[in-house]
């Protein structure tokens, strides 16, 4: 299942380079540099980071309109994810298609707002602690998938 994810040594690298500003952030393993992405798959938001059009994604984020809680996949994992109880089967996981336990972050967590506001989103890997950064227009996509999430409207 790992392999179809992003390899640890290129999530470890999207995530390090992720903490500098846009302008100062590596190209990505393709040659297109990293950063904040939102796609809609028919009622479900996705925002994610990673290279535009790839499976290069060191995060997925995803919701319905409506949502109180948003839907983690990857490697890296916001600080203040939780795994729920075993309350059903896995889901599969839409970055590798194989199971994955649902990791998931309330819209009212810190994570979200210091994304919104300040262009970070303190994050998790590996045991390591990084921070994703987001660019001032991507913090506008970020706020789109927020209040898709909350309402359905962005």
């Amino acid at each position: 299942m790992r392999k179809i994810l992003v390899p640890a040594i290129a999530a470890l690298g999207l995530v390090t380079t992720a903490a500098h500003t846009r302008s100062n952030t590596p190209e990505g393993l393709s040659g297109q540099a990293v950063a904040w992405h939102l796609s809609h798959d028919g009622e479900r938001a996705k925002l994610a980071f990673g290279v535009a059009n790839s499976d290069q994604l060191a995060l997925m984020m995803t919701c319905a309109a409506g949502d109180t809680d948003v839907a983690i996949y990857g490697d890296v994992q916001p600080i203040g994810a939780k795994m729920p109880g075993l309350a059903g089967p896995e889901v599969p996981d839409p970055l590798s298609g194989g199971d994955a336990s649902e990791i998931t972050l309330p819209l009212s967590d810190a994570g979200f707002a210091d994304l919104s506001r300040r262009g970070r989103m303190v994050v998790t890997s590996d045991g390591q602690v990084f921070q994703l950064a987001a660019t001032q227009q991507e913090r506008r996509i970020v706020d789109r998938f927020l209040a898709y999430c909350r309402t359905g409207q962005a």
